[in-house]
């Protein structure tokens, strides 16, 4: 008897020492995540993107390329590895609630019991509830991928520059890894001047979509289109919040990022997933879609910087509202795409939408 109370002493002190352990590296992993938080919200402060005089200011040359310098891929693999540990039953809906709290999500719309989300990893990318995104059937019409706060949303400027925000300037051609001499699709326009292209009838038009943290993670096909190459770009993984977009002007075409590229019913079309500090994952879902290896180490994409996979023989169609990936966290998403000069966007910078919100349409 002595034996056995011994034993059951023992199990109790090593639980105890285990819970200890456990409080002691949440509690670390916490400490570190606040400290980069205040950190971050000291270099990069909100901002709001409805402002009309909302301009880019960039850091300095030497704390811009300091900022580049921390080795947030390693930030990111390990905060995805930690993401991936299973979590003690009896803290699950706790810990998630608080986070929706925090961030401003609906628990509601989850699609199981909170304590049925064994990680961190499947409460991020977890499904809803049917019916709590239902997409817009009107004719015409282009629906938001995801639940996302519009950056911007204009037609594309000249030589095919996208502005996310004033003074902020990408080439398209840049953003989806196309080099000068490849088509990007084999039905498109030459799309390498926006003048070019409305000589046609058509315009190009982008429109940019931040996901916050709180935000519904996957991503659906905002019409039905066909893709016909998928390329992955390895990069940085920096922030793609508003406020560090506005300081740090080549986050959008620095960081990691999969482009889908294609046509729809009005011409060339392109749908730009890009990666952010804690979201080195991004995961393709829909059928025939290529397995993909992002966030890896800086090595591997040093050496393996870009990978296209064309699926011109069998493109992939999709169907508008349909499931095409996920993130994890938030992150951000581009839409570039060629339409009619009569197209028009029912939203402006700085509205909140939902997946299968209708966001523009062609009258």
């Amino acid at each position: 008897g002595w034996q056995r109370g011994a034993e059951v002493g023992e199990k109790r002190e090593g639980a105890g020492m285990g819970r200890w352990r456990w409080a002691r590296r949440a509690g670390v992993v916490a400490l570190c995540a606040g400290g980069a938080a205040g950190a971050g919200r000291v270099m990069f402060p909100p901002v709001d993107v409805a402002d009309e005089a909302l301009r880019a200011e960039p850091l300095a040359t030497p704390l811009a390329d300091a900022v580049q310098l921390i080795p947030l891929r390693a930030v990111s693999r390990a905060w995805g590895a930690m993401n991936e540990l299973t979590l003690p039953t009896p803290v699950r809906a706790p810990l998630y609630r608080t986070w929706c709290r925090a961030f401003d999500c609906d628990v509601t719309e989850a699609d199981r019991p909170l304590d049925q989300y064994r990680n961190l990893q499947e409460f991020f990318g977890r499904a809803l509830v049917p019916g709590a995104r239902p997409v817009n059937q009107e004719p015409g019409v282009l629906a938001s991928p995801c639940d996302a706060t519009v950056l911007s949303a204009a037609p594309i400027g000249p030589s095919a520059s996208l502005e996310p925000i004033k003074g902020v300037r990408y080439s398209l051609r840049e953003l989806v890894g196309a080099s000068a001499r490849e088509p990007l699709a084999a039905s498109a326009v030459s799309v390498e001047s926006a003048q070019r292209a409305e000589t046609s009838g058509a315009r190009l038009y982008q429109m940019v979509l931040y996901l916050a943290p709180g935000d519904y993670h996957n991503f659906h096909s905002p019409a039905q289109w066909r893709v016909e190459r998928v390329r992955h770009i390895a990069g940085q993984l920096l922030s793609v919040n508003p406020s560090v977009v506005r300081r740090l002007p080549d986050v959008l075409v620095a960081n990691e990022r999969v482009a889908l590229l294609g046509d729809w019913e009005h011409g060339w079309f392109s749908f730009t997933a890009i990666g952010a500090t804690n979201v080195g994952s991004i995961e393709l879902y829909f059928p025939r879609a290529p397995s993909l290896r992002t966030n890896a180490s800086k090595a591997a994409w040093r050496e393996h910087p870009q990978r296209s996979v064309a699926l011109t023989k069998r493109p992939a169609e999709l169907d508008r509202g349909e499931l095409v990936g996920g993130f994890r966290l938030g992150s951000c998403i581009v839409l570039a795409f060629e339409a009619p000069e009569h197209f028009t966007f029912r939203v402006q910078p700085g509205d909140k939408v939902k997946c299968g919100q209708a966001i523009g349409a062609v009258a």
